[in-house]
């Protein structure tokens, strides 16, 4: 029992030690070493699949910094990497309350407006597809009452999607209208109930 707290605790300090490296790149105005970012980020992958509870300050770092380095520093072509991110943001969303995701709702409002311009601005369908899968769960995720004020720019998204002339796969559109309705029902639901 002692020798796997010690292990835990060892995985810890590496864990730590590596959201530091990738707080660093977040703030760093030096392009990215992409092979040094997803040997970062597939140890953090490794770590949290072991499925080790972590405290819940740590957790809202590793999202945060994760978000920021998706949104602000990652090329949008670089599949490779942001579906890395996604995959790390997506198992940790996973097993989270309430309390940590209200900590990171500014967070998610800046990926789900990265999401939103990734779609508008027609970028690769692979790219746009995987966010959409991301963004359900964090709609998923989030209060009710927060989604209400992304209404507008979502479906500003979706009728440009379902338009004849918008490059987006049957995929995508299937994803946007399920996020649509994932945040619309709730809110007509709520103007009835008033």
């Amino acid at each position: 029992m002692e020798a796997q707290a010690l292990q835990f605790q060892k995985l810890a300090l590496i864990l730590v030690q590596t959201v530091k490296s990738l707080q660093n790149y977040s703030r760093s105005l030096e392009e990215l070493n992409d092979q040094d970012l997803e040997k970062r980020l597939i140890a953090v992958m490794d770590i949290i699949g072991l499925k080790f509870t972590m405290p819940n300050n740590i957790t809202v770092s590793i999202i945060k910094i994760l978000v920021s380095i998706l949104i602000n520093k990652i090329d949008s072509k670089k599949d490779f990497l942001i579906f890395r991110v996604l995959d790390i943001v997506e198992s940790m969303l996973g097993h989270v309350d309430t309390e940590i995701i209200q900590a990171v709702e500014t967070d998610m409002f800046d990926y789900i407006k990265w999401c939103m311009v990734l779609i508008r601005t027609e970028q690769p369908l692979e790219i746009a597809e995987r966010s959409l899968t991301s963004m359900k769960l964090i709609c998923q995720k989030m209060r009710q009452q927060s989604l209400y004020d992304i209404i507008p720019g979502v479906s500003s998204v979706v009728t440009k999607s379902l338009g004849g002339n918008h490059k987006s796969n049957q995929k995508v559109k299937i994803k946007l209208l399920e996020i649509w309705e994932l945040i619309l029902v709730p809110y007509f639901q709520s103007l009835k109930n008033d």
